[in-house]
This record gives C-alpha cells, sequence and structure tokens, in this order.
C-alpha cells in the first residue's frame, strides 16, 4: 500500500476541491469483486483506474511501513505530508485502542446489516440516494 495525498472534489457534496489520502495497491478498480455492482464498462476511466482506499482505521504500524506515492512526493513537500498523515490517522482517535473500537463498531454493523433479510434492509436502511438528496436539500437551505 502506498499512501497518496490527492486533490478531491464531489460536485453537490463538497463546497470547494481539498486534499486527501488514500491508500493504493497496484489494484485496478475492475478488479475489485463489486466492480459488477457499479455500471462501469470494463474498459471506462474509472475501471482502468488505480483503486483507493481509505487508510484512517489502518493500525500505525501499517502506515510506517507504507511507502508514499512518488507523484504525492513530487508535488507535495514533506510537511504537508506529515501533516496530512497525522489528520488522517488520528480522525477516530489519539490512541489506538479508540480506534481499534472505532473498526469494531463499524465492523459491528456490517455484520447487523450482513445478517439482515432482504426484508429487514427495506424495512429499515435508507437508500443511498435518499441520503444524497437529504444532504443536498439541507445544503441549499444554508446558502
Amino acid at each position: 500500500m502506498r499512501i497518496c495525498l490527492r486533490i478531491t472534489f464531489r460536485p453537490g457534496l463538497d463546497d470547494e476541491p481539498f486534499l486527501e489520502i488514500v491508500g493504493r495497491n497496484g489494484n485496478l478498480n475492475r478488479d475489485s469483486e463489486d466492480f459488477s455492482f457499479l455500471g462501469k464498462a470494463e474498459d471506462s476511466t474509472y475501471a482502468l483506474s488505480e483503486a483507493e482506499f481509505a487508510l484512517e482505521l489502518e493500525p500505525w504500524s501499517h502506515w510506517l511501513g507504507m511507502e508514499i506515492d512518488l507523484d504525492t512526493l513530487a508535488k507535495h513537500p514533506a510537511s504537508e505530508i506529515v501533516a496530512h498523515c497525522l489528520w488522517e490517522m488520528t480522525c477516530f482517535g489519539f490512541d489506538e485502542t479508540a480506534i481499534d473500537e472505532q473498526r469494531e463498531e463499524l465492523q459491528r454493523r456490517v455484520d447487523e446489516i450482513d445478517a439482515m433479510t432482504e426484508e429487514e434492509k427495506k424495512e429499515r436502511l435508507i437508500p443511498m440516494e435518499q441520503v444524497l438528496e437529504g444532504i443536498n436539500t439541507r445544503k441549499n437551505d444554508y446558502h
């Protein structure tokens, strides 16, 4: 896994572009087991792009063993890279016990959803489209 800084902007969600850290390991998006559910063509730009991973719940020992992406090193000073790494590493807490607890809670929730029947999912979960619609509506209320 390599640490990469990249500019992110999601129209409708973000007010302006921002730098974020992602992990990349050389695998392409089209090689992901979930790719078939995304509705993207096998030869699309997305399919042929390197998969990106969230790193905030990674153990700190993993962070210390990761390389910094060469493109990131070329575009950003070391102090900026370190600052973004520290920000990301402490997103869920300032010690590894707190981060472990967050990871375990997220896994518990995933397991709970995986154990639901399709009927329970329809009854208890909110489709992503509705969540995004609600975010955009609230966001427009503030502008």
